[in-house]
C-alpha cells in the first residue's frame, strides 16, 4: 500500500511518462509523414486518447515496479524505478494496443488517422493501433495477431521515450517539485483531453488553408462523378453499375459514347477513349485544386488522394474534415499540395472512400512529374490539359513517354484500365486456340491498353494496384525488356547504362521485369534502354497480370513498339525522329552491309549490288495462300512492277480486299512494323528465311549489323563463349537427345514422366549456358494426343521478340507449333549425306517454296563442317534435325534446296511445324524461366559465368 507521498509520486511520474511518449509520438508523425503540419486538427483528438491510456498504463507500471523490487517506491534508486516501470508500461502497451483498436471500431469519432505515409515506404496504410506506430498492419490483412505484433513493436519504440519520461518525473517528485508546474501539466493534460470531443473545424480550417501557400503554381480541375454503362471490350461484356472520374468537359463526350450499341463503346487499344480511369498530371511543388462533384444518384462520394496532403472545402467555403464527401448533387473542392522533393514523382492512387465503388472503376491517378516539367497530347503535341492514361513528358532532364497503368477487377472481372479482353470471348468469336490468345493478326487488337511508342525512346510506365483485394503481378514479356529495382535518391546503382553488353558479376537483383502489387500500391518501371528494351528490337510485347488465371480473364495488354514514323503518334521532342516508311521502290540506292541495292532488271555487279527482289523476299515468309485456317507456313504477298521499281503488296483485307503495300525503314532496309493486318481467325505465318528466330534483327551481330542477336567474337570475346545447340520437345519436358550435359540427362523421360504430364508438376528443363552464350533452340512439339499447344516463356535474355519471345503476341510471327506427329509425315526411305531429294509417306500441305525439318525429334548428330558465319562463337553440338526449302514435288518425291549433311533412316518424321528461337545470355540475371504459364511445362536457361 503505498502512502500519499508515494502515490503522489507515482502519479507525477506517469505524467511525465505519458507527456514524453505523447510528444514522440507527435515527432514520429511529423517526421515520418511532414503532411502531418497540415493535419493538426485532424490527429488531436487521436493524440488526447493516446495521452489519455497513457497516462493510466503508465500508472500501473509504476505501481508494478515495488512489487518487483521488493522496496517501496520511495526507497528504489531513481535509474532502477524507471527502468521496471518502462518495462512494465512496454508490456502493457501491448493489451492496451487491442483495446485502443476495439474502442477506435465501437467509436468512430477516436478512429484512427488514415491516409498517412508508413515510415518503410510511400505507400499509404490505415493506423490501427498506436497513431505513429512504425509497424502497421495493412488493412488487407486484419486480425489479432497482426494487431499484437504491431503493438509490441510500437511498445519497444516507445520505450525510448517512456525511460526518461520515468526518469524525469521520479527525480521531480523527489526534489518536491513547485506546486505550480504541477498545475500547469494537468491543465495541458485537461486541454489535451478537451481537444479529443471539442469538434475540430477550427483547427483544421486554420490547417488546411495553407495547405497551398501563396507564390505556388496551382492547376485547376473540374471533375465528376457519374454513374455508367461500362462496356469493357466489344463483344459486349459490361458492368452496367460502374461509376467513373470525369472531367467535367469530357461529360459531353461520355454521355454521347453511351449511346453507341454496346459493341461500338469500347474502343481498340484504349487511347483517347472518354470511357477509362481519371488520371491527373502536376509536377513537383506545384499545388491541384479539384472541385469535384457528385453526380451519382445516391451516396456520398469522396474524392481522396493517397499519400499527398490535401484540405477540403465546401461550397460555402468552409473547411471539411478527413472524411470530407459530397452529396448527390453537391460539390467539394479539394486543395492536393504536392510535396517539392525528387521522391514525390509517382503517381498517386485516387479513390473514394468506401469499396464497393471502387470496385466498379470509381479510382484513377494523380501522376506527379519532375519539377518543371511539361507534358503534351501523343497524337497532335498539344498541351495535355485534361485526363490521358498516356502522354509526352518534357522534362529538364530530358523527354520520356510516359503510361499509366491499372491493375484491378471491375465487377469481379480481372481487368486493366477499365478493359477486359477474355479468352472466353475471343475464342467464341474466332476460335479456341490457346496459342494465338495475344494474336492480333488472329483476333485483332483488344480493348485493353496498346501503349505505342517508337523504337528506343525513354519510357516510364507508371503502375497501380486499383482494386482493394487480392494481389496483381505486372509482367512485361519481351526478353530484354526489364527496369532497374532502385530508388530515386542518389545515382544509378549501375554504370552501363544503355549497354547491350553490360558488365560481368554485377548483382543480379538490380533488374526485374515483373512487379508483385498490394492494394494501393504504385510503383514505376523507368526502362533500360528504352523503347523496345535492351535488344533494340522493333515488335509487339505482351504485359499481363501473372496471376494464374488473369491474363486469360482479360487483364492483359500490349506495348507496340515501331521503327518508322507513325501518322497519329509524336516523337519525343529532343529524339531524332524515325524515318517516314516507304514501299520497296523507295529502297533504291540504299547500301546494306556493303551492297547497293538496285530492282533485279538493273544487277550489274552481284559482288558489289544486290537486288530488292531477293533481298524484300529473304525477310518475308515464303509466298502464297494459307490452306486452311491453321496453316503457317506461307503469306499471301505478291509483287508488282512499276517504273519506279518492284513493290511488294501484302495480303489482300479479307475476301476480295484490296492488297497494302508492304513498306520498310528506308534507313536499314528492314520491313517497317507492324508487317500485318488482323486476318480473323487465321493463325499468323512462320517467319521466313527456315523459319528464322531473328527475322528483324538478324541472328548475327557484326559490324555492318549491330544490333544483330548473337554477336560475332568480333563484338564481343569475353570469356570462352560458344554457341549453345539444343532440341526441345514439350510432351513431357524432356530434351531429345538429353544424354549431351548432366544438367539435361536430370530431366529425361522416365517411367513416371507420363503420369507427371497429367496435369502433375513436372521436373525443370534445364538448358546450361554461360553468360555472353548463344542458345539455338529448335522446338518441336512432340505431344501424342492431348493436342496442347505450350509456348515457351523467356526471361533475361536478349533475342528477337517477332520470333523468338515464345508467344505470338500482337502481329508476331507463329511461336507454337502444333503435335508434328499428327500428320504423319515420315521418310519412306533412307537417306545419305549429301542427298538432294527425300520421299515421304504423304505429301499433303506441302507445297514448294515452304521449308521441312527432316528428322524432327532425332536430337544430336555427329559434328560437321561449320555452317555459321566466320568468327561465330563456336557450337557445341549439332541436331540431326535439317531444315530445307523445297524446290519441287513430284508425287511424294521432294527436292530440297541444298543436300543434306547427315544420313536418315526411314521411318523418321518430317514436317513444317517446328520453330526456332535464338537468345543470348548478355547478363547475369539469375535464371530466366522458359515456361508455358498454361500447361506448367517448366524449364530453364541457367547463365553462369564463364
Amino acid at each position: 500500500m503505498m502512502t500519499r507521498r508515494e502515490s503522489r509520486e507515482a502519479w507525477l511520474a506517469a505524467l511525465a511518462a505519458a507527456f514524453a511518449v505523447v510528444a514522440w509520438e507527435l515527432l514520429l508523425e511529423l517526421v515520418v509523414a511532414p503532411s502531418g503540419v497540415q493535419q493538426t486538427g485532424r490527429i488531436a483528438s487521436a493524440l488526447a486518447v493516446d495521452a489519455v491510456v497513457a497516462l493510466a498504463l503508465a500508472r500501473v507500471a509504476v505501481a508494478l515496479s515495488p512489487w518487483a523490487t521488493g522496496r517501496s517506491l520511495r526507497d528504489s534508486p531513481i535509474a532502477l524505478s524507471a527502468a521496471l516501470g518502462t518495462l512494465a508500461f512496454a508490456l502493457l502497451l501491448v493489451p492496451g494496443a487491442l483495446l485502443r483498436a476495439k474502442a477506435a471500431a465501437l467509436f468512430p469519432a477516436f478512429g484512427p488517422v488514415t491516409g498517412e505515409v508508413d515510415a518503410f515506404g510511400p505507400a499509404p496504410v490505415a493506423r490501427t493501433s498506436w497513431l505513429c506506430s512504425a509497424a502497421l498492419r495493412s488493412a488487407a490483412a486484419p486480425g489479432l495477431a497482426t494487431e499484437a505484433v504491431a503493438a509490441l513493436k510500437a511498445a519497444l519504440l516507445f520505450q525510448l521515450a517512456a525511460f526518461p519520461g520515468f526518469c524525469l518525473g521520479l527525480a521531480l517528485a523527489r526534489r518536491r517539485i513547485p506546486r505550480p508546474l504541477a498545475l500547469a501539466s494537468g491543465t495541458l493534460l485537461a486541454a489535451g483531453a478537451v481537444a479529443a470531443v471539442w469538434p475540430a473545424r477550427s483547427p483544421v480550417a486554420t490547417a488546411r488553408a495553407s495547405v497551398c501557400p501563396t507564390g505556388v503554381r496551382a492547376r485547376s480541375f473540374d471533375v465528376s462523378a457519374v454513374a455508367v454503362d461500362l462496356a469493357l471490350n466489344r463483344y459486349g461484356d459490361r458492368d452496367p453499375a460502374a461509376a467513373l472520374y470525369v472531367p467535367d468537359d469530357s461529360l459531353a463526350e461520355l454521355r454521347e459514347r453511351e449511346r453507341l450499341p454496346l459493341e461500338q463503346r469500347a474502343s481498340t487499344g484504349l487511347h483517347r477513349d472518354v470511357l477509362q480511369p481519371l488520371v491527373l498530371r502536376a509536377a513537383a511543388g506545384e499545388c491541384l485544386t479539384v472541385k469535384f462533384t457528385n453526380r451519382l444518384p445516391s451516396g456520398n462520394v469522396a474524392f481522396d488522394v493517397d499519400g499527398l496532403a490535401w484540405a477540403a472545402h465546401g461550397e460555402d467555403g468552409s473547411a471539411l474534415g478527413p472524411d470530407a464527401a459530397a452529396g448527390p448533387g453537391t460539390a467539394v473542392r479539394y486543395d492536393i499540395r504536392v510535396p517539392d522533393t525528387l521522391e514525390a514523382e509517382r503517381a498517386y492512387l485516387v479513390h473514394d472512400a468506401g469499396s464497393e465503388r471502387v470496385e466498379h472503376g470509381l479510382f484513377g491517378a494523380l501522376v506527379v512529374e519532375p519539377r518543371g516539367a511539361t507534358w503534351r497530347e501523343v497524337d497532335t503535341g498539344a498541351p495535355l490539359r485534361g485526363s490521358s492514361w498516356e502522354a509526352i513528358v518534357e522534362a529538364p532532364a530530358g523527354a520520356f513517354r510516359e503510361f499509366v497503368l491499372f491493375h484491378h477487377t471491375i465487377a469481379g472481372t480481372p481487368a486493366l484500365n477499365g478493359r477486359s479482353e477474355p479468352a472466353r470471348q475471343r475464342f467464341l468469336a474466332e476460335g479456341a486456340n490457346d496459342a494465338l490468345l495475344f494474336s492480333s493478326y488472329t483476333h485483332g487488337d483488344p480493348a485493353t491498353p496498346v501503349l505505342r511508342s517508337y523504337l528506343g525512346e525513354p519510357t516510364k510506365l507508371r503502375v497501380l494496384h486499383a482494386g482493394t483485394s487480392g494481389p496483381h503481378v505486372f509482367d512485361l514479356r519481351g526478353s530484354a525488356t526489364r527496369w532497374e529495382n532502385r530508388t530515386k535518391v542518389g545515382p544509378p546503382l549501375v554504370a552501363f547504362g544503355l549497354s547491350q553488353h553490360p558488365p560481368l558479376g554485377h548483382a543480379m537483383w538490380l533488374r526485374s521485369d515483373s512487379q508483385a502489387l498490394d492494394p494501393a500500391a504504385s510503383f514505376e518501371a523507368e526502362m533500360d534502354c528504352g523503347a523496345g528494351g535492351c535488344q533494340r528490337g522493333a515488335g509487339d510485347l505482351l504485359l499481363r497480370c501473372r496471376i494464374a488465371g488473369h491474363a486469360e480473364a482479360g487483364e492483359w495488354g500490349l506495348w507496340r513498339i515501331y521503327d518508322t514514323l507513325q501518322p497519329d503518334l509524336l516523337p519525343l521532342p529532343d529524339a531524332v525522329p524515325p524515318p517516314a516508311p516507304v514501299t520497296s521502290a523507295g529502297l533504291a540506292g540504299l547500301f546494306v552491309e556493303g551492297r547497293r541495292l538496285v530492282p533485279a532488271a538493273r544487277l550489274r555487279n552481284p559482288r558489289r549490288e544486290r537486288s530488292i527482289e531477293a533481298f524484300v523476299e529473304a525477310q518475308l515468309p515464303p509466298r502464297g495462300a494459307p490452306l486452311d485456317r491453321d496453316d503457317a507456313t506461307t503469306w499471301d504477298w505478291s509483287l508488282a512492277e512499276t517504273p519506279e521499281g518492284p513493290v511488294y503488296l501484302g495480303e489482300p483485307d479479307g475476301p476480295g480486299g484490296a492488297r497494302p503495300p508492304i513498306l520498310f525503314n528506308p534507313r536499314n532496309g528492314r520491313y517497317a512494323w507492324p508487317l500485318f493486318r488482323p486476318h480473323p481467325g487465321q493463325r499468323p505465318p512462320f517467319s521466313g528465311n527456315g523459319h528464322t528466330p531473328a527475322p528483324w534483327l538478324g541472328e548475327w551481330a557484326d559490324e555492318s549489323r549491330p544490333d544483330g542477336v548473337c554477336p560475332l567474337l568480333s563484338l564481343v570475346r569475353q570469356g570462352y563463349r560458344k554457341r549453345r545447340v539444343y532440341s526441345v520437345s514439350t510432351a513431357h519436358g524432356e530434351l531429345l537427345g538429353g544424354d549431351r550435359t548432366p544438367e539435361s540427362a536430370m530431366a529425361r523421360a522416365s517411367a513416371a514422366a507420363q503420369r507427371r504430364y497429367q496435369r502433375a508438376p513436372r521436373d525443370a528443363v534445364v538448358l546450361p549456358a554461360q553468360v555472353l552464350d548463344c542458345l539455338d533452340v529448335l522446338y518441336a512439339n512432340d505431344d501424342r494426343g492431348t493436342h496442347e499447344r505450350p509456348d515457351l516463356d523467356t526471361h533475361f535474355v536478349r533475342s528477337d521478340p517477332q520470333a523468338s519471345d515464345g508467344i505470338a503476341a500482337g502481329f508476331s510471327f507463329s511461336q507454337h507449333a502444333e503435335p508434328y506427329r499428327a500428320a504423319g509425315q515420315v521418310l519412306a526411305h533412307g537417306t545419305a549425306a549429301g542427298d538432294t531429294a527425300v520421299e515421304l509417306s504423304h505429301v499433303r500441305g506441302l507445297r514448294p517454296g515452304v521449308f521441312l525439318a527432316v528428322g524432327l525429334g532425332e536430337g544430336r548428330c555427329p559434328e560437321d563442317e561449320e555452317s555459321a558465319p566466320p568468327g561465330a562463337p563456336p557450337r557445341d553440338a549439332e541436331r540431326c534435325t535439317e531444315i530445307r526449302r523445297i524446290a519441287r514435288i513430284d508425287d511424294r518425291t521432294l527436292t530440297l534446296d541444298a543436300p543434306l549433311r547427315h544420313p536418315h533412316r526411314a521411318g523418321e518424321f518430317a514436317g513444317v511445324e517446328f520453330v526456332r528461337f535464338l537468345w543470348y545470355a548478355n547478363g547475369e540475371y539469375g535464371l530466366p524461366l522458359v515456361r508455358d504459364p498454361r500447361t506448367g511445362l517448366s524449364s530453364a536457361v541457367r547463365a553462369r559465368a564463364p
